[in-house]
């Protein structure tokens, strides 16, 4: 009996998974979606962490194109919380969802090393960090591409660029717009080791 007990502490609630195969129920696994910045696409992301949690399914979201804190919306300044008050409400989801006692819902979010809120995405897991930004229980993970290594080597900054001010000249590029509202860019300046380091 043992050996059962020792080879069943997974992850994955084997045992109930069997029942619902039985039962004829859809047996899910793992999602990655992507949120848009808009409140439909923010209020679907935590129906579906809700929906798919109570199925059994491990859920991640790519926070990518969530506009940073203090970007406009709607052209007014200072507008957008960022994405600290999503992963707080995805956190709340998966918490109330502990599929039937199994377990409780496992969630992760994702974003990019280059998004302006990456340091206040990290701060998040500190255990001094404010209650009203600390991320307990939902997994944290950055994407970093090639570049940002390259520059981390050669001891360069890197640029973080906004997704309101990167959609801004897309549609003015695409539209043969002036391309003058993309030179007022509202983009900062950080080194890598502040990320590797928050990421130790």
């Amino acid at each position: 009996m043992k050996l059962l007990v020792a080879a069943s502490n997974q992850q994955r609630p084997l045992f109930q998974i069997t029942v619902k195969q039985q039962r004829g129920e859809l047996v899910v696994s793992c999602f990655l979606l992507r949120i848009e910045d808009n409140m439909e696409s923010i209020g679907r992301s935590v129906n579906s962490a809700l929906q798919l949690s109570k199925r059994g399914g491990g859920v991640a979201f790519l926070l990518t194109n969530l506009c940073e804190a203090g970007a406009p919306i709607k052209l007014i300044e200072n507008q957008s919380s960022g994405v600290v008050p999503v992963m707080k409400m995805l956190e709340d989801a998966f918490s109330y969802t502990n599929q039937l006692g199994a377990r409780q819902g496992a969630g992760a979010v994702y974003l990019h090393a280059h998004h302006p809120d990456i340091l206040s995405f990290l701060d998040t897991k500190r255990e001094n960090a404010d209650e009203k930004i600390r991320i307990k229980t939902l997994s944290l993970g950055v994407v970093i591409p090639d570049i940002t290594f390259h520059l981390a080597k050669n001891n360069q900054d890197i640029y973080l660029f906004s997704p309101y001010d990167i959609e801004r000249c897309y549609i003015a590029r695409r539209l043969n717009f002036d391309y003058s509202i993309c030179i007022k860019n509202r983009s900062s300046i950080v080194h890598p080791v502040s990320i590797f380091l928050r990421l130790a």
